[in-house]
């Protein structure tokens, strides 16, 4: 029987191995117990040190199998299932982002959806020249979580929103240049760091920096992509500054007259959002602009409202954008989103189904939210022993 996710020892360093690349290391629900249990153990472990987060063959992990979810979404007798998974995903999130430990993850290959999940809250992130990465939900209507409404929009700019709505990807150098990752490292480079990472002598995060530093591929002054650029990063403060889908659109339409490169991406984005669904687009840009103002368990704690909405029916669009995306894998048509135009989905209809509920809703009495188990303090003792240790590190310079 294949074993799906692969732990080791080496030295001082704990290494999960995702192993299930014909599926592109996409998470079941198997796997995410054996990540909870094999971290919790790792956590708590005094001969480890440093935690690294692999995955076999050309994928960190590409997500979450979304075939299953919606099967099991779309009865009321297996919605526990879904229900299930997506808490038992959320709690595995916030365990992984309040580690102890310091986590690095190498994030060399395909890294879309849950695969964010499991590396962007990480305090070590490392792009390789084999990096993908993707907030793709709004492509089969759904919006993008796992805690991506509390990383995204704190990166610099508005490039978390472009993501979110979008579901545009980053490769290679740009997922560090727009912060995604914090280390840029070689794919032939990698071996050798985790070697030097087991012989770390204590679970430090100023000595994890210290020995990524000596592989991180310093920036060249060419860009690496137009969205890297002064006149890329404009347009996307331009376009995806404001609130409301429908001034996004109409800056975007006014960028498509800019000349050159400016002009050609406004057209692309726009074709891009009118593939997306109209409420997942609505409930996407609610999200990141609610998450930026909230802790990751916080942040988490909507996500789980939101989601369980979804994963009851009050909006069909995620089995729609399922069965057309992914089951028959047609990412030409539009798929048949109801409603179908963004003038059709009123912004208050989104927040009252999907992130505050309340009489008269959609949702009031058909979702039921499951209730996360998040230890809250595990988040401040973390964001404090990472500090304490990084000052302690710059005074000794």
């Amino acid at each position: 029987m294949q074993r799906l996710v692969i732990p080791r020892s080496h030295g001082a360093a704990r290494i999960y191995e995702l192993n299930r690349p014909r599926k592109l290391n996409a998470l079941n629900e198997p796997m995410i117990h054996l990540l909870r249990s094999t971290l919790e153990a790792w956590d708590s472990e005094e001969a480890c040190n440093v935690i690294v987060g692999t995955g076999k063959g050309r994928a960190f992990c590409a997500g979450g199998d979304v075939i299953a979810l919606a099967e099991a979404s779309k009865s009321a007798e297996t919605r526990h299932k879904a229900l299930s998974f997506m808490k038992h995903e959320y709690e595995l999130n916030y365990f992984m982002g309040t580690l102890s430990k310091p986590y690095v993850v190498l994030m060399n290959g395909i890294t879309m959806g849950g695969g964010m999940g499991l590396s962007m809250h990480a305090p070590f992130r490392i792009a390789s020249e084999n990096t993908i990465i993707a907030m793709p939900e709004t492509r089969i209507g759904f919006y993008p979580d796992v805690g991506a409404n509390h990383f995204l929009p704190r990166l610099k700019g508005q490039i978390g929103t472009y993501l979110v709505l979008t579901g545009a990807d980053l490769r290679g150098r740009a997922v560090f240049e727009h912060g995604v990752a914090t280390h840029f490292i070689r794919a032939e480079r990698l071996s050798e760091l985790v070697e030097n990472l087991a012989h770390l002598s204590e679970p430090s995060f100023s000595g994890v920096e210290e020995i990524l530093a000596g592989y991180h591929e310093q920036e060249t002054d060419e860009a690496s992509s137009y969205l890297a650029t002064t006149k890329g990063r404009e347009g996307l403060e331009d376009a995806f500054s404001h609130d409301r889908l429908e001034q996004i659109v109409a800056t975007l339409r006014w960028l498509t007259t800019s000349d050159g490169k400016a002009g050609q991406w406004a057209k692309e984005t726009l074709a891009a959002l009118d593939m997306r669904s109209p409420t997942a687009l609505k409930v996407a840009l609610e999200a990141i602009r609610r998450g930026k103002q909230l802790s990751l368990a916080q942040d988490l704690v909507m996500e789980m409202r939101a989601t369980a909405s979804y994963m009851s029916g009050v909006s069909p669009d995620f089995l729609t954008g399922v069965d057309t995306v992914v089951a028959k894998k047609d990412s030409k048509t539009r798929p048949a989103w109801s409603p179908a135009s963004l003038s059709e989905v009123p912004y208050e209809r989104v927040v009252s189904d999907f992130f505050e509920g309340g009489e008269g809703s959609a949702s009031a009495s058909s979702v039921t939210v499951p209730v996360l188990a998040l230890d809250q303090e595990r988040e401040e003792r973390r964001r404090a022993l990472e500090k304490r240790q990084r000052s302690s590190s710059e005074g000794l310079e």
